[in-house]
């Protein structure tokens, strides 16, 4: 049975590492083709040989604009976990080390490879020849039949607005860009919360990049070394 992790500290003590390497020239030669081996534990921990190796190879997630802090919390930790570099681009409607923000990424800041911008033009200098993939409605390409690359760029809009057309269109004309859109099965709702939306589509890319790029033999399985269970 899975077990609450504890902590001495309260997560909103803990605050947000926004580092320098996200703005520094990330182009697609840099990015890793194939994945580190793996060790899987009966407790449900992946656990890289390389985690550098593991960061350059998964997807980079990219909110543009974000508005509400606890969604961006919420996808801080998803991309902890995951091991997938996180970009905040400005002007966002908060400010990162926000209580909200630091309740909803709990204790896990440290572990978050973040890096914010200071305009949609600034960031896309550092992503050379990289691959954008815009998630927005529109597409005819789901996260599920999407074929992912190393090293792809995922590009989420603010809760309100959405990617204003006006990026797509511009960042198309200079670098090589996919548009997916998550299928709905009822008109009735017009959207999906952007920490879920973000879930599917990162989850559908790592998942997809494994299966194709990891064969299984590199992954081995290992008894944890520790008494703690999944972290939740």
């Amino acid at each position: 049975m899975n077990s609450r992790h504890t902590t001495s500290a309260s997560p909103e003590n803990h605050t947000p590492i926004d580092s320098n390497w996200g703005r520094e020239a990330y182009p697609q030669s840099l990015v890793a083709l194939n994945p580190p081996p793996l060790a899987y534990d009966t407790y449900g921990y992946v656990t890289p040989e390389c985690a550098e190796q593991l960061f350059r190879f998964h997807p980079e997630v990219v909110l543009y604009c974000p508005e509400i802090p606890q969604n961006t919390g919420s996808i801080s930790r998803l991309c902890a976990a995951m091991s997938s570099p996180l970009h905040l681009i400005e002007p966002m409607k908060f400010e990162i080390t926000e209580k909200k923000v630091r309740r909803a990424g709990l204790d896990y800041w440290e572990h978050v490879r973040l890096a914010t911008h200071p305009s949609w033009d600034a960031f896309i200098k550092t992503r050379i020849n990289r691959r954008f993939i815009f998630v927005e409605t529109g597409g005819t390409q789901s996260p599920a039949s999407f074929s992912f690359e190393p090293g792809d760029v995922l590009i989420f809009g603010g809760e309100t607005a959405g990617i204003p057309r006006a990026i797509m269109e511009q960042t198309q004309c200079c670098a090589n860009t996919e548009l997916v859109t998550i299928p709905m099965f009822n008109r009735g709702v017009r959207s999906l919360n952007l920490a879920n939306t973000v879930s599917i589509v990162l989850y559908a890319a790592i998942a997809q990049l494994h299966e194709n790029g990891a064969p299984s033999e590199n992954i081995t399985h290992t008894r944890h070394s520790t008494s703690s269970n999944i972290l939740r």
